[in-house]
């Protein structure tokens, strides 16, 4: 048991590493070649962790050798246009100027109702609507609508705006976030000032803009009513 925990320990550590060594943007889009990484990874792992005859040292060679491989294909890849399309693909263009590419549609077996689909859970009802559609390598789809039906922006409406500032969070159910108090050169006396009883705040946050907003522990008993 012992063991197996210690390998599970190594596994989950190195997998982070792992994570951090491709970088944040493997966690939001995944390509093909990302799923291999971690599939090959978990399967040693898988392999290792119940065997009583490979020693935590080999299962740890074994990862460390696989992720080594997979940075240096992975700098390859960010390095060759050529090997970056092969490996990670291209967008592939669905709908153009407001026409559906049949062809390309048939390819990606992709039907006319899944193309309805997606392209309503983007807020898009109907087709006359699209003028570009875009299946990224990630699987996503990227959607351009036709410029009279996108909402003006507020240059276009001649409406001068403020630039929007950042929002920092400085108490979370109940406790303070000392280091980000110290960057935004605010103190715990202020804090304490502003918001009371410590204990009664779920969450507080502070931007330039707006100031201090406090959301405290809701003590009624009302309650969201599911929807069935």
């Amino acid at each position: 048991m012992v063991l197996i925990a210690s390998k599970l320990i190594v596994g989950f550590l190195l997998l982070l590493f792992f994570i951090r060594l491709l970088g944040k943007k493997h966690l939001a889009q995944l390509t093909p070649s990302d799923i291999v990484y971690f599939m090959v990874f978990g399967g040693i792992v898988e392999e290792s962790v119940y065997d009583e005859q490979i020693p935590i040292w080999q299962m740890a060679v074994a990862l460390a050798i696989w992720v080594t491989l997979s940075y240096v294909f992975e700098t390859l890849v960010y390095r060759s246009d050529r090997l970056r399309k092969i490996v990670k693909g291209v967008p592939i263009c669905l709908i153009y100027k407001g026409t559906i590419i049949a062809e390309t549609c048939r390819k990606q077996k992709l039907e006319m109702e899944q193309l309805r689909s997606i392209l309503r859970t983007q807020g898009i009802f109907s087709l006359k609507e699209v003028y570009h559609l875009f299946l990224e390598p990630d699987g996503t789809f990227s959607v351009q609508k036709y410029a009279h039906l996108e909402p003006p922006t507020n240059a276009q409406l001649n409406i001068d705006v403020a630039q929007p500032h950042l929002s920092y969070l400085l108490i979370s159910e109940g406790e303070i976030h000392q280091s980000t108090l110290q960057q935004l050169g605010l103190s715990d006396a202020w804090l304490l000032g502003e918001v009371g009883a410590l204990h009664t705040v779920l969450l507080a946050e502070w931007s330039i803009a707006e100031g201090l907003h406090i959301q405290r522990y809701n003590t009624t008993e009302e309650h969201c009513v599911p929807l069935e």
